[in-house]
Formats: structure tokens, C-alpha cells, sequence
């Protein structure tokens, strides 16, 4: 790697980390690729950071570099420039309207779990709460049960299993997930070429699914019901492990109570 050739990673919000190689040439053009040698993307780029590293994020003319006021009806697109000094005042003058005629708990703070970074994500929480704002929780359902789901599994919520260790697995089975998309390197290296059978439990048939030996395509919101009616099947061959739910699981209790009545035959008839 030659001196004109810097190894970074891209910081976007995506634990795939992937790796980049940033090159620049003898007159200033810098054009970014996917690192060869990093373990997880192998060269290889999203299509939204290849096209946003080597596009509009280096063109200032179609992208905001400064704010822009909105001076007709929402909807209609018409901003005109402004000063950061008139834009950081009239925000101020206008939180400040509010908590003086309705109260700090009047404004309210929206923001989600993509906004990681010390600027975007801690600052306005500290500043928001520093004005005694109402925040909303941005976990989402799913996000905030898959970190206490992998937190019981794996000891800790900020990472999962090593998708190098796949080659070791006898089965592969994906449910409600969708690597081709969400994991596109899980997608095309580590499933492809893992040479064991592959089940994808999901009601859409994307990449992934369609490249399994078995695809469940379940009604969608029916999962519940297919891991009863798999659960019954397990219970009622006297398969189930009870030393390793003891030690491992909670309220094993209450389900077996329910799982005479799910029957491979209900479980059909309720996911499709």
C-alpha cells in the first residue's frame, strides 16, 4: 500500500465495521473502496457507502453545507440560505417561547437507535436534558428484546455469535432475519459457503430464502405459533432437555402447561 493509500473503516451505524481503502491521487481526487484484506467484507461495499463515499458526499453542490430556513408552506420545498448565528437563534428563541408558556416537558426529544456518535446521539441527550425536555425511549420493541435475548444467550447484548464459527454447525436455520439484506456478507460468504443445511423462517421470500433447502414462508405475525407447535413436537418425543432449561431459560413452567394443545396439525392451520 502506497503512501497516497490510507486503511480506514467505514462509520456508519452497521456492526459489519466493514474496511476501506481511501485513495488519493496526484490531483486531489479521492475515490474509496472496500479493503481486500478486511476479515468481514473481503473488499466489498454497501451499495449506499460506495455511492455516498464516492458521490454526493464529496460534491458540496448537491449536498447542505449550511442551514437552509424553510419560507413557504411544508411541502412546497422552498428554503432560502442562512447564517449558522440566525439558525442556532431562532431555534433558541423558539424553545425558549415554549417552556415559557408551556413548560420544558412540553418539548420533546425524538430520536433513534441509529444516531451512535458523540455529536448526533450524546450531545442533544445532555443538551435535552439539560433543558428538562421530555425524551422518548428509542429502543424499539424489537430492538430492545433482541438485547435482552442476546444477553441471556450470550452473556452480553453488544455482539452475537462469530459467524466464523457457522462452518462448525450440523444446521443453519434463520428466522426472521434477512442476510441478504441486513448482513450482506453473512449472506455471501460465510451461508454460501458453509456446506450444511440452511432453513429460513420468514413470510417474505428474499435472497436468502430462496437460496435455503427448506423456506418456512409462515404467515406473517404467526412465529409464536410455529415455535409452539416445534416446542410440542420436541415435548412430546421426550426430547426436551430439563436439566439445561433449569439452568438456562425462564418460565419454562408456563409454557409446557400450554403445549399439549399445540399440535403440529394447530400450528399448520394457524401459520399457513
Amino acid at each position: 500500500m502506497d503512501a497516497t493509500t490510507i486503511r480506514t473503516t467505514c462509520p456508519r451505524d452497521c456492526y459489519d465495521a466493514c474496511g476501506m481503502l481511501v485513495k488519493l491521487s496526484a490531483d486531489g481526487r479521492i475515490n474509496v473502496v472496500g479493503d481486500p484484506e478486511h476479515s468481514v467484507s473481503r473488499g466489498a461495499l454497501c451499495g449506499k457507502c460506495s455511492i455516498g463515499y464516492n458521490g454526493v458526499w464529496r460534491d458540496a453542490s448537491v449536498r447542505l453545507t449550511r442551514p437552509l430556513k424553510r419560507v413557504g408552506p411544508k411541502g412546497t420545498g422552498r428554503f432560502e440560505p442562512t447564517s449558522w448565528n440566525e439558525a442556532i437563534g431562532d431555534i433558541a428563541n423558539r424553545l425558549n417561547t415554549i417552556r415559557g408558556r408551556d413548560g420544558a416537558g412540553a418539548i420533546l426529544q425524538t430520536h433513534y437507535t441509529g444516531t451512535c456518535s458523540l455529536i448526533a446521539g450524546s450531545f442533544p441527550l445532555r443538551f435535552f436534558n439539560s433543558i428538562g425536555a421530555t425524551e422518548v425511549d428509542p429502543d424499539t420493541v424489537c430492538n430492545k428484546a433482541g438485547h435482552a435475548a442476546l444477553q441471556l444467550m450470550y452473556g452480553e447484548s453488544t455482539r452475537g455469535f462469530d459467524p466464523r464459527t457457522i462452518d462448525g454447525s450440523r444446521c443453519v436455520m434463520i428466522w426472521g432475519a434477512n442476510p441478504s439484506t441486513s448482513a450482506p456478507h453473512m449472506h455471501q460468504y460465510w451461508l454460501s459457503e458453509t456446506p450444511v443445511p440452511k432453513i429460513v423462517i420468514d413470510p417474505i421470500r428474499h435472497e436468502t430464502a430462496a437460496a435455503a433447502d427448506i423456506h418456512l414462508q409462515l404467515y406473517p405475525g404467526t412465529d409464536g405459533a410455529l415455535a409452539f407447535a416445534m416446542l410440542h413436537v420436541i415435548w412430546a418425543a421426550g426430547r426436551i432437555d430439563r436439566a439445561f432449561l433449569a439452568a438456562r431459560s425462564q418460565g419454562w413452567e408456563e409454557i409446557e402447561g400450554q403445549l399439549a394443545a399445540c399440535t403440529p396439525a394447530w400450528g399448520e392451520a394457524t401459520t399457513g
